[in-house]
């Protein structure tokens, strides 16, 4: 199964990465040995998703999509 470290998000900071993790906004489903976050599919889907309505706060709100 493929998974993904923090840095092989495009577009994506670590820091931004690592809020959205804290609020529980985009989860990280494991960890490496050494601490750092790893993505599934699922949850890179879930992040493009986020990312996605971040780029539509307005339609968001109005719920006019």
């Amino acid at each position: 199964m493929t998974r993904w470290s923090t840095g092989d998000l495009a577009k994506a900071t670590v820091r931004t990465l690592h809020r959205r993790n804290e609020i529980g906004l985009v989860v990280a489903s494991e960890r490496t040995p050494s601490a750092h976050l790893r993505y599934t599919p699922d949850d890179v889907r879930h992040f493009y998703q986020v990312r996605s309505l971040r780029q539509r706060p307005q339609e968001v709100r109005t719920g006019q999509f």
